[in-house]
């Protein structure tokens, strides 16, 4: 869209010129931010042509004002879609452009995050941004997003659930192992154990929950994301010998280790839930090296603590596809 076009059809003035020639010194300004607001972008554009059009009534009172704004808005968008195509590949840029889509529904913001930009993406934003860009638009648009080759193998099994609702319950939801989702991740990690840092934390609480339920347990429930009073999972076996487990998932980097107080918050919750029997802590990551010679720690261990590292949890999710607790 041009100002001339306005001005030829006598909708603005040549005074109006400084207006537009303004935009583009606006945008590099915004490119050159630290981080680049697009909604900005185009809030910026718009209001800039819309004050333009404004006194097109005052010129030419059959002047389509409204239709002039409309056009001012496209205009905006248009812009901004260029800028996207031009935005260096960087975890800044990614961010903005996650910013971006969580408002419009942009196939070139869409495009470039989950293409060039998805090196910045963990697996979760990835599942999610892909299943929303292929649900707005036409496959012929979007047959060429293919995964990061880090985890391409696992995305079609993460666009499933790995657990399934039974029930809801008071402590959450009772779920079971989804067989083939769930053993596909973990014949993934079994493979190569770098996959696992490509897991979302919301997905390894679903996988321990599922490993429980293939150790034999009863009930499985998966406590809601906020106010589990650090229990993810409750596993209950019931009958003789009849028990109940609360285990806390920490799905972390191998740099970031698990804390005293995140063990220590976990005991407190064990000693002080008369129902509970036993407690497990799961981690991708390490426990301190001093961990164990903490006595009010460990004097808990094994009977009554498990601590699972990230040496120790790939074997125990092996085992569970083929161990039952007994059935007493």
């Amino acid at each position: 869209m041009s100002a001339f076009r306005f001005i030829q059809q006598g909708y603005c003035s040549y005074e109006d010129l400084p207006k537009f020639s303004t935009i583009d010194d606006a945008v590099q300004r915004h490119l050159r931010s630290p981080k680049v607001s697009l909604e900005e972008i185009r809030e910026f554009i718009a209001g800039h042509l819309i004050d333009c059009y404004s006194n097109c009534a005052k010129i030419n009172t059959d002047a389509d004002v409204e239709g002039l704004i409309s056009e001012a808005q496209t205009a905006a968008f248009n812009v901004v879609d260029d800028v996207i195509a031009r935005l260096a590949v960087t975890e800044g840029n990614c961010n903005s452009l996650k910013d971006y889509v969580s408002s419009f529904d942009s196939l070139g913001a869409y495009d470039r995050l989950l293409t060039d930009f998805s090196e910045f993406l963990d697996l979760q934003e990835y599942k999610e941004f892909f299943s929303r860009g292929k649900d707005t638009f036409i496959p012929e648009v979007t047959a060429h997003w293919d995964a990061p080759a880090s985890f391409a193998s696992l995305l079609p099994i993460l666009l499933t659930a790995v657990v399934q609702s039974q029930a809801k319950v008071p402590d959450g939801r009772v779920v079971t192992a989804i067989a083939h989702s769930w053993n596909a991740i973990v014949d993934a990690i079994q493979a190569n154990w770098n996959v696992a840092f490509e897991i979302p934390p919301a997905t390894w609480e679903e996988l321990i929950a599922g490993a429980l339920d293939r150790y034999g347990f009863d009930e499985v429930i998966l406590t809601p994301r906020s106010g589990d009073f650090g229990r993810d999972v409750i596993a209950v076996k019931c009958g003789v010998f009849s028990m109940r487990v609360i285990a806390s998932v920490k799905a972390y980097s191998p740099q970031n280790a698990v804390r005293y107080e995140d063990v220590r918050s976990l005991l407190h919750v064990l000693t002080t839930d008369p129902q509970a029997s036993k407690a497990i802590m799961t981690t991708t990551s390490q426990f301190p090296p001093n961990l164990m010679k903490d006595r009010s720690i460990s004097q808990f261990l094994p009977y009554r603590l498990e601590l699972v590292d990230g040496n120790g949890l790939g074997p125990w999710l092996a085992r569970a596809r083929k161990s039952r607790l007994p059935t007493w």
